[in-house]
């Protein structure tokens, strides 16, 4: 079985999600199929059903991994059993995507919800779903090399500034 993502696309598919789903006002009126069903075309055209798809063979890849590391010797054999079981863990997709879709046709009124599919749909809406991938990328990268800086810093500086306070660790 190839290793479908990785944990840092990981990272960036839920990324992407959260910040979609999180960009939007709260709205608390049950949404009509007619919102539910822009919601779905919007979550459609932003790629978000592919990042849910990924979930489950990440997963197992990585469970893969970190079990072939301690037993080389049950490669194909647990290769072979994801391969069965993958399916049965997959099929949970459609839930999640349908519980997503509604909670973000919940948060917008059917006019917004218009208006977004018709962003997406535009060229400019197409070509900023494309943009997202090499954006997260950048964000990751970028947020990871400011907090690896931080890390390096903070326990330092927390120590001393404790040290002055009468506490030494």
């Amino acid at each position: 079985m190839a290793c479908f993502t990785t944990p840092k696309t990981n990272s960036l598919l839920g990324a992407a999600m959260a910040l979609l789903l999180l960009a939007v006002p709260a709205r608390a009126d049950e949404p009509t199929p007619a919102m539910i069903d822009l919601a779905g075309k919007i979550l459609a055209d932003t790629n978000i059903r592919q990042s849910i798809d990924a979930v489950v063979p990440a997963m197992f890849a990585q469970l893969e991994h970190q079990i072939v590391v301690m037993h080389p010797e049950m490669r194909q054999v647990l290769r072979d059993t994801i391969i069965e079981l993958m399916p049965g863990y997959s099929a949970g997709a459609d839930s999640v995507l349908s519980e997503v879709t509604r909670s973000f046709a919940s948060q917008m009124s059917e006019a917004e919800l218009k208006a977004t599919l018709a962003f997406f749909d535009s060229e400019a809406g197409k070509k900023y779903v494309a943009a997202q991938p090499a954006m997260i990328e950048q964000l990751t990268s970028s947020v990871t090399a400011w907090r690896e800086g931080m890390s390096k810093d903070i326990l330092p500086r927390l120590r001393e500034a404790m040290k002055k306070k009468g506490y030494d660790f």
